[in-house]
């Protein structure tokens, strides 16, 4: 499979650890999408380089669509990827198990 196809889904792309396997994995050509609390100079980077980043502080607004765009990345995604510190119980995290 060539890596243009593969999709790759960080839950917690704003840590310093996870966010740098998000970068290398973009700078290898592979789709990124990700997932994090909040903003940051790190998810805005991300961002500019390619990555589909969804913050999740803006769900309380629009919490039906956002969250559907989690679940559809979730579901687009060949592996997923999470942050050490993302809780077992994470929503995210659950709905990637399903």
């Amino acid at each position: 499979m060539s890596t243009e196809k593969l999709k790759v889904h960080f839950i917690g792309i704003g840590g310093i650890g996870v966010s740098a396997l998000a970068r290398y994995y973009l700078e290898k050509g592979y789709q990124i999408s990700g997932s994090d609390l909040v903003s940051s100079e790190i998810t805005d980077v991300l961002k500019k380089l390619g990555a589909k980043i969804v913050i999740k502080s803006k769900i309380k607004n629009q919490k039906s669509k956002l969250q559907l765009k989690i679940q559809n990345l979730l579901k687009q995604a060949n592996l997923i990827i999470f942050s050490p510190a993302v809780p077992k119980n994470h929503p995210d995290l659950r709905e990637a198990k399903k």
